[in-house]
């Protein structure tokens, strides 16, 4: 008697469980994974047919008198991105500083400052927040280089490389964040016309055909071959001039069947679309298509506003999946958001 009440207990509390599940996730709602790496547009929420949860969002911005520039172009892709979402719902934005002020319905996104999202992160998970640097707790937005990082990751693995050469200052501090089974080739920015020739094996090239040409009887006329065994150069730079400068040293050196790409994440100045297009190379950073092309501060500012919305938004409204912004792609799970940059 005992045995059979106690299955029948057993039965009710495994139905309550399934049906709890259930519950909970019943207004979760997913987005289909694109397979492209470049920009091809921004997610559609408005595609997924459902009524948006009336939500307000504050957003913990910066000190004003210190990032006044930042939070300009910040704040610009926030409403951007919320007049596109058609949200009717309120935006608020509050100094980080004064973040006991907050409305306890709102959906929170931020702080910046270390400290501050420490502080938010050690009270607990919050699902109604995402966080604007490193947590362990709750969501947050990875900086850019680990966006770029990543893209470059996955780039690599699909095109199989086995060995590429990396150049620009910044290539010794970030080359062992790719955590891959690869053999490095090291271009100093500095090095010259001669060691760039040198690390081609052009030099070896040269010298071959000189040899051959001195043993001839006839003039011999043939163009010097660069090295074969490696496909892919990638460019960490700390400055835009590394890239123009590396990048024409490889190519006046007989590099031309190289792929060039670079990372952006520690660049300042504007990038020059004539020489990016010139040699050829592959930008990994935020979209190509945005309201500020390739004017880096303004650009980033305003792509990270918009889409610190956007995953706001998607999170408010129960969206788990892809999220296509102008910064980067995201993948939104229960427990993470991971991001990897685009290639231009």
């Amino acid at each position: 008697m005992l045995k059979k009440f106690l299955i029948i207990v057993f039965h009710i509390i495994f139905i309550s469980a399934c049906s709890s599940a259930q519950k909970g996730n019943e207004n979760q709602k997913y987005l289909e994974s694109k397979d492209a790496l470049g920009f091809i547009g921004i997610t559609q929420f408005s595609q997924a047919n459902f009524n948006a949860i009336q939500q307000d969002f504050t957003f913990l911005i910066p000190d004003p008198s210190e990032f006044e520039y930042f939070n300009t172009y910040f704040q610009l892709g926030i409403l951007h991105a919320s007049r596109d979402l058609k949200n009717t719902t309120e935006i608020i934005f509050l100094s980080e500083l004064n973040a006991n002020n907050l409305k306890t319905d709102s959906f929170i996104v931020g702080p910046f400052k270390p400290n501050l999202v420490e502080q938010f992160d050690s009270k607990g998970k919050n699902e109604n927040l995402i966080l604007m640097g490193l947590a362990q707790k709750n969501l947050f937005l990875s900086s850019n280089s680990i966006s770029q990082i990543n893209a470059l990751k996955n780039y690599l693995m699909q095109t199989k490389n086995k060995k590429i050469m990396v150049a620009g200052k910044d290539a010794l501090n970030k080359i062992k964040k790719l955590n891959l089974d690869l053999e490095y080739i090291f271009l100093k920015s500095n090095t010259n016309s001669n060691q760039v020739k040198e690390i081609l094996g052009v030099s070896d090239s040269t010298n071959r055909i000189k040899q051959i040409d001195q043993a001839s009887f006839s003039e011999l006329k043939s163009i010097p071959r660069s090295r074969d065994d490696i496909e892919h150069v990638v460019l960490f730079p700390q400055e835009v001039d590394e890239i123009y400068e590396i990048a024409s040293n490889i190519r006046f050196n007989y590099g031309l069947g190289y792929e060039i790409s670079t990372l952006t994440y520690g660049l300042a100045d504007s990038l020059d679309t004539n020489e990016i297009a010139l040699h050829n190379i592959l930008v990994f950073g935020l979209a190509d298509k945005n309201n500020f092309g390739y004017d880096l501060r303004k650009a980033r500012s305003y792509a990270l506003g918009y889409d610190a919305m956007l995953l706001a938004y998607a999170k408010s409204n129960n969206f788990l999946g892809e999220v296509r912004g102008y910064n980067a792609i995201y993948n939104l799970t229960s427990t993470a958001i991971n991001s990897k940059s685009y290639i231009n």
